[in-house]
Order: structure tokens, then C-alpha cells, then sequence
């Protein structure tokens, strides 16, 4: 079987529906308002199929109606030999 693009995401949005979902329980909370992801830049994750996945995966929970804000976080590497940082 042959996955297409998105199946990544896909698993991702599950995951992040069955973990909110369990928060908002634990919590006492009917409805999720919005959940702020910071995903790293060399994750593979396509912005845009997440989003799509999340409105489905999210559907008939607590998070159904959800704001999803996504903050892409840079790779930042240190050189030993100029002692620097770089993104």
C-alpha cells in the first residue's frame, strides 16, 4: 500500500485531537478555542496538509471549532570552530 502525501499529517492531527481532547477532559473544558503548535523547520510537516487534516481529524470533538496557529521554528546550528550560531 502506497501512502499519499498528507498520511504524515494525517497521523499528526490524530494526535494532536486525541491529546487536546484528553487535556480538555482532564480540565473540565466542553470546547478547545485554538492550539499553538511549534513545529521545526526540518520536520517535514506541510503547513497545509496539517490544517487539512486537523479540520477533519477534529471533527465531532471538543477541538471541532478550534483556531490552529502553527509557528515554524528555524534550525539553529553551532560551529565549533567560530563558536557562532546560525539559522
Amino acid at each position: 500500500m502506497i501512502l499519499g502525501p498528507g498520511m504524515h499529517e494525517l497521523s499528526i492531527a490524530h494526535s494532536i485531537v486525541e491529546i487536546v481532547s484528553e487535556v480538555a477532559e482532564r480540565e473540565g473544558a466542553s470546547r478547545i478555542l485554538s492550539i499553538h503548535l511549534r513545529i521545526g523547520a526540518l520536520t517535514a510537516v506541510v503547513e497545509e496538509a496539517l490544517r487539512f487534516s486537523f479540520e477533519f481529524a477534529a471533527a465531532s470533538t471538543p477541538a471541532a471549532e478550534a483556531r490552529l496557529e502553527v509557528e515554524t521554528v528555524p534550525v539553529t546550528i553551532f560551529c565549533d570552530a567560530c563558536q557562532a550560531e546560525h539559522q
